[in-house]
């Protein structure tokens, strides 16, 4: 619970719904500082003087040195990944993302059953998901699909609802030749769609479904495996003006035909007029 909240305080109702849950003891609060006073001995005995445990009013908190925490150097490893891909340098990215990746040995916390617990590790799950994405989006443009399909195999059997990953292992499959595979994947996961949430695969996978069955050949391009991020402004903003390096940078990449440009927004919000 400490680690989870580096540099806050927990407090001490939090703690006590963490180790007794509905049923905690009526000395659980002198327990919890039994339990405190123990765990400082065990640091001090490992030679630990860089961890600190703080007594505040309302409960306990961590200290610990910048870089001691594997989801800290986790978190700043996809940062710099994300700052190399924003600038092109995919390769970098890659490395990043592999990187911070590697830290991970299985799923956050495994075999601590509270729920206070699970759900924060629930969160740092997801985050090593979404960077995993990421990651292969970036592989599969650069055309890496053939290292990829084992690992995304493995992992939409582990998350068979998430359609990115299932997505991604349909592309890297069409890379390497292997359409059928791909389509078959497409049908496995929409008959787990309907029988698990009762719904069909969202919009962007039925539609790579239909490229693959009409053999798209644009599936093979690096730049096309994977739709571009969408970058959207606040909406709620209503005095943006002089637009000029956007539009000139739109227009660039629409007379290199890189990929199909959309510009959307309300009334009155500032888009390039038809031709200008």
């Amino acid at each position: 619970m400490f680690l989870l909240r580096p540099g806050l305080v927990v407090p001490t109702e939090d703690l006590i719904d963490a180790v007794w849950e509905d049923r905690p003891p009526a000395t659980a609060r002198t327990q919890l500082q039994i339990c405190v006073s123990r765990l400082r001995q065990r640091f001090a005995a490992l030679g630990l003087p860089t961890v600190t445990i703080v007594t505040d009013p309302a409960g306990y908190g961590i200290r610990i040195e910048p870089g001691d925490l594997d989801a800290e150097v986790f978190a700043n490893g996809v940062e710099a990944a994300r700052r190399n891909a924003e600038a092109g340098r995919l390769i970098e990215a890659c490395q990043n993302y592999r990187d911070a990746l590697a830290l991970w040995r299985g799923p956050v916390l495994a075999g601590i059953p509270a729920r206070s617990v699970r759900r924060r590790a629930q969160a740092l799950d997801e985050q090593r998901l979404a960077a995993l994405e990421d990651c292969v989006d970036i592989e599969l443009r650069l055309r890496r699909a053939p290292e990829l399909v084992d690992e995304l195999t493995e992992a939409v059997e582990r998350e068979p609802l998430r359609e990115r990953l299932r997505g991604q292992l349909m592309l890297a499959l069409s890379a390497v030749g292997r359409h059928a595979d791909a389509l078959a994947v497409y049908r496995n996961g929409r008959r787990i769609y309907a029988e698990e949430l009762g719904i069909e695969p969202g919009a962007a996978l039925q539609e790579l479904h239909q490229r693959i069955l009409a053999g798209d050949l644009a599936l093979s391009s690096p730049e096309s495996r994977v739709a571009a991020p969408v970058r959207a402004l606040p909406r709620a903003i209503s005095d943006f003006t002089g637009r000029q390096q956007t539009v000139a940078r739109l227009v660039r990449e629409v007379e290199e035909g890189s990929r199909v440009q959309l510009v959307d927004g309300m009334a009155g919000s500032g888009k390039p007029e038809p031709g200008n």
